[in-house]
C-alpha cells in the first residue's frame, strides 16, 4: 500500500543524497550541510512512522501519542530547514552563481 510516509522517506533520501551528486556539490558547506540535515530528518520521520505502524497493536496508548509526537516534531525540523533556506532567498543566489558558472 502506498503511504504519504513512503513519499517522505523518498523526499528525504533525496534531500539527504542531493549535495553529493552532481553540480550541487559546488554550493557552500553550509547550505549542503542544511539540506543534508533535512534530508535526514524527514527520513527519519518516516522510518519512525513505519515502526509506529508496525507496533502500534503492542504499545499502549500514551507510548503511542509520545512516538508520534516525536515523529512530528522531527518532520517539522525538516520542513523548517527547507523553509528557511527557501524564505531566506540564500539558496536561490547560490543556485544562480552555480548556473552562471556552468554557462561560462
Amino acid at each position: 500500500m502506498f503511504h504519504g510516509r513512503t513519499v517522505l522517506l523518498v523526499v528525504g533520501l533525496g534531500f539527504a543524497v542531493a549535495p553529493f551528486v552532481g553540480g550541487l556539490r559546488r554550493l557552500p558547506a553550509w547550505i549542503r550541510f542544511a539540506l543534508t540535515m533535512s534530508g535526514v530528518s524527514l527520513f527519519l520521520g518516516a522510518v519512525i512512522g513505519f515502526a509506529l505502524e508496525r507496533l502500534r497493536i503492542q504499545l499502549s496508548r500514551q507510548a503511542q501519542f509520545i512516538i508520534y509526537s516525536h515523529e512530528l516534531v522531527i518532520y517539522g525540523i525538516g520542513l523548517g530547514i527547507i523553509l528557511l533556506l527557501i524564505f531566506s532567498g540564500e539558496i536561490f543566489k547560490a543556485l544562480r552563481v552555480l548556473d552562471a558558472e556552468r554557462k561560462k
